[in-house]
């Protein structure tokens, strides 16, 4: 290969795409992605572009500091060097705590420049293989009946038939009634998995999980606070659901936490991986740095009664979790 990898630009560029409707969950609600697209340019002239989506309820980032780092911090860390040493300008990046979505996103588009150096997919440079994948939908805060309709159109228009329920609000039992509500009005012809944003205290999140014990959700993704490491495990030791981790596990530190503190299941089973959730609400960057995939922080319970909350205590019911 004679082409010159060298990096001679990084450009952060905003732009905006109103949302059909609003996408309200238990952290804030989004009517407009507001976010940032990351170029980079080769010495040769090849460009490299990757998607940086701000989410500044989950990591803090805002299309203005992403804008700010990667002008600042991020484009003189890759500036002058091949797209071919990523090792080398991630050691560089690291210098920055947090930004991981900015960081993604400048790694993205370096491998975009690799792949099209060697005219080999990225995929295939990663090891991927097949020519398809499955996508889910998200469904916000709405009342059972909208959420249904909403999931009939996406269904009918474009043959989706996995859905990401946004759970979270309180009282929780508004949750569980639209997951029921979604469960009779489609039977087994399409999957469920729930989101709670961190909205739910561990005691309302294993109240909401046993009063779904028989809705055969897939996955249930991050239902009580971040921080709540000790709730996260008794949650886990209990939940016959799988637990997914997202804002609690974006960096290697915190995934190897919640995989020592995980509980042990020997007889648990491999879960599927979750399809790819689509707009409303994209996702079509890499959600944390360092390869930090949620998957390596899914929590897999055997069944088991519930265990009381240690020392017979409620977790404090958070606040600003109501529908927007």
């Amino acid at each position: 290969m004679s082409t010159d990898l060298t990096v001679a630009s990084v450009e952060a560029i905003p732009f905006a795409i109103p949302y059909v409707k609003p996408l309200a969950f238990a952290s804030g609600s989004v009517s407009v992605a507001e976010h940032v697209l990351v170029r980079v340019t080769t010495t040769d002239g090849l460009v490299g572009i990757a998607e940086a989506p701000p989410r500044p309820f989950t990591y803090g980032e805002t299309q203005a500091s992403i804008m700010a780092v990667v002008d600042s911090l991020f484009a003189p860390a890759a500036v002058g060097t091949s797209a071919l040493h990523r090792e080398a300008i991630h050691a560089r990046l690291r210098r920055t705590v947090g930004n991981p979505t900015a960081k993604a996103a400048l790694d993205m588009a370096l491998w975009d420049i690799v792949g099209q150096a060697f005219d080999v997919p990225v995929t295939e440079l990663l090891g991927g293989f097949g020519d398809r994948m499955r996508v889910s939908h998200m469904l916000g805060f709405a009342d059972p009946a909208a959420m249904v309709d909403e999931a009939a159109r996406m269904r009918e228009v474009y043959g989706i038939s996995t859905f990401k329920v946004k759970v979270g609000r309180d009282p929780y039992r508004l949750d569980v009634a639209v997951c029921r509500a979604l469960r009779e009005a489609f039977g087994e012809e399409v999957e469920l998995y729930v989101d709670g944003n961190r909205g739910w205290s561990a005691s309302d999140s294993a109240r909401a999980l046993r009063e779904m014990a028989d809705l055969d959700l897939l996955y249930a993704e991050e239902l009580c606070p971040a921080d709540d490491v000790l709730g996260r495990r008794w949650l886990a030791g209990q939940s016959t659901i799988p637990l997914v981790a997202d804002e609690s596990a974006t960096t290697p530190g915190e995934v190897t936490r919640e995989l020592l503190g995980a509980p042990r299941t020997p007889s648990a089973s491999r879960p599927r991986a979750p399809a790819s959730p689509t707009p409303s609400g994209s996702c079509s960057s890499a959600r944390a740095w360092a390869s930090t995939s949620s998957w390596a922080t899914r929590s897999t319970a055997r069944s088991a009664p519930p265990a009381p909350w240690p020392s017979g205590r409620r977790t404090p019911r958070r606040a600003g979790a109501r529908a927007s």
